[in-house]
């Protein structure tokens, strides 16, 4: 073929490739796919439930294109903690003791520590309060000896905060007191007919089910204070003290009460992407207000609770955004 012959090929083939339809989309670099953050909340009616609901909503409302939320009802911190260990859940709520014992592998971990929990962020603070009917002359802790209390159903995590609370003023179940398995509202039931003298309850405050059944059965709120608690949580870091607000319910009394909590975790687990989790986190901050607004039970953001949080490692993620903002 001589270089004419050559000359026409080319301009040939140039003119045919010009007419050719696009590379097939499969052929061109891929944009990364939104991921689906699953949210594990806790028990149905748990502060959890609320606030894990307002961070989906807030997700969603923005269209990213990055991640996307959805959250489900579970049965509370451990069974959320499992999930995130078997990558069921991208994201849950748990309460710092349940955080705590699965990290050192005690109580449902007995012996196998978890190494996979990541934390995204602190979000609440939910108190544990000592609910007492006002005829039942239950002052203080040491007028518990003798009483009926509920103290949630067997295997349940208020139900170890109750126990806990209870060994550290030296009661032990059955032998000084009774500690019956019941459910809130179990238990809400039994102070109207008088069937309890107390209950405990671990959550947010204040709640619309207690403030019914108060109109029927006046309450009282003891504290959690004292010697005994104080020196419980040297040991026991995942407890924090706190206040109950004056007159909560109706009959209450004005001043606050002291008490002790926990603290609700935003959790995750290592095999959560850096830049969705960072990415998660500068929200959550950003927009902290946003979330306050949607539940009673977020106090205002505390830069220093992110540096005392120290029951589990931060994700990688969120530690370089918490570290840009100094809080870190």
């Amino acid at each position: 073929m001589n270089r004419r012959n050559l000359l026409r090929g080319g301009i040939a083939t140039v003119a045919a490739l010009a007419v050719l339809p696009a590379l097939p989309a499969a052929t061109q670099e891929k944009a990364p796919a939104r991921r689906n953050l699953l949210v594990a909340l806790g028990a149905a009616g748990a502060t959890s439930g609320a606030v894990g609901q307002a961070v989906c909503n807030l997700i969603n409302a923005g269209n990213r294109t990055d991640f996307a939320c959805k959250s489900h009802v579970t049965t509370g911190s451990t069974a959320n903690l499992a999930a995130l260990t078997r990558r069921i859940d991208e994201l849950a709520f748990a309460q710092t003791d349940a955080v705590w014992s699965a990290v050192n592998g005690k109580g449902e971990w007995n012996g196998k520590p978890v190494g996979v929990l990541r934390v995204v962020l602190p979000m609440f603070f939910e108190p544990i309060s000592l609910v007492v009917r006002q005829d039942a002359r239950i002052k203080t802790m040491a007028d518990l000896k003798g009483k009926r209390i509920a103290a949630g159903v067997t295997g349940s995590e208020a139900r170890t905060n109750a126990l806990d609370i209870l060994s550290w003023y030296g009661f032990q179940p059955d032998r000084d007191l009774q500690v019956l398995p019941l459910e809130l509202g179990q238990a809400l039931g039994k102070m109207v007919t008088r069937e309890i003298d107390g209950f405990v309850h671990v959550g947010a405050h204040p709640s619309e089910a207690i403030a019914r059944m108060v109109i029927s059965a006046p309450i009282a709120l003891v504290p959690i204070d004292g010697p005994q608690a104080d020196a419980a949580l040297k040991q026991q870091t995942y407890y924090v003290p706190g206040n109950l607000p004056g007159r909560l319910y109706r009959g209450v009394a004005d001043q606050p009460v002291k008490t002790v909590g926990v603290r609700a975790l935003l959790m995750t687990h290592d095999g959560l992407p850096p830049e969705i989790c960072y990415e998660l986190t500068k929200l959550l901050v950003e927009q902290w207000d946003t979330l306050r607004a949607a539940n009673g039970a977020m106090q205002p953001f505390q830069p220093a609770e992110i540096a005392g949080q120290k029951i589990a490692p931060y994700h990688p993620g969120a530690m370089r955004y918490l570290r840009e903002r100094k809080f870190l």
